[in-house]
């Protein structure tokens, strides 16, 4: 019986032997695994990200795997009032707020020669979803000086301030620390007297970001209000 119990045992070079055979496919054609396993954790990052709101945002969320959603470029005039069944208000909450807000130049341009409204407020497209805020306002908020400059080709409201804190788009700028959007409305026009809710000016404002940051970004600052 015990050459018989000996030939039921499995020999230790077997799996070893399955594992070499492995470890060379898996060197050979690497080619082969290298673009299977990339596909995979990009479908698996992709899955994990729609879970979220897609927006332009999340596509630099990763720099190595990117999902592909469909990018704000291919935004036009014409294709947001056909999604909004012709809707002004879902008009300016779907296309021209969020155009100001990423930066989409081409859909924006677009849209100003149809006539739209540079001061319309997205409390009055959308109710109870804005803050009272104008494009200017929006784009100021997040540093986008190229809109910024655009929107004040057509003569904004420079000054307005929105039902939330009352802030202008000067205060926006200078709390969150764009110079050069600073430097655009000033030399636009913009007012330096003008109090928010709290009685602060953009002044007040920029003395406010200048305590939280390094000297550069501190001086750039001053040199915006010069």
């Amino acid at each position: 019986n015990i050459p018989q119990r000996m030939g039921e045992r499995r020999h230790p070079l077997g799996a070893l032997a399955v594992c070499w055979t492995f470890l060379v496919f898996v060197v050979g054609h690497a080619n082969t695994v290298r673009p299977l396993a990339s596909f995979w954790a990009r479908t698996k990052y992709t899955m994990q990200v729609e879970q979220r709101r897609p927006t332009f945002r999340n596509i630099g969320a990763s720099k190595r795997f990117r999902p592909r959603f469909r990018r704000y470029s291919r935004r036009t005039v014409a294709s947001v009032w056909e999604s909004t069944d012709g809707d002004p208000a879902l008009y300016y909450w779907k296309g021209w707020f969020p155009s100001c807000r990423e930066g989409d130049i081409t859909f924006l341009r677009e849209a100003l020669a149809f006539g739209i409204d540079v001061d319309q407020l997205d409390d009055e497209a959308e109710p109870g979803r804005g803050k009272g805020r104008t494009a200017l306002q929006e784009a100021s908020v997040r540093g986008n000086v190229k809109v910024v400059n655009l929107l004040l080709e057509h003569n904004p409201s420079i000054d307005h301030q929105d039902y939330w804190d009352g802030r202008t788009a000067l205060m926006e700028a200078a709390r969150c620390g764009h110079a050069e959007v600073v430097v655009s409305l000033i030399r636009a026009g913009a007012s330096l007297d003008v109090q928010d809710f709290e009685g602060m000016t953009a002044y007040d404002w920029a003395e406010r970001f200048n305590r939280n940051v390094d000297d550069k970004r501190r001086v750039t600052m001053n040199r915006a209000f010069d």
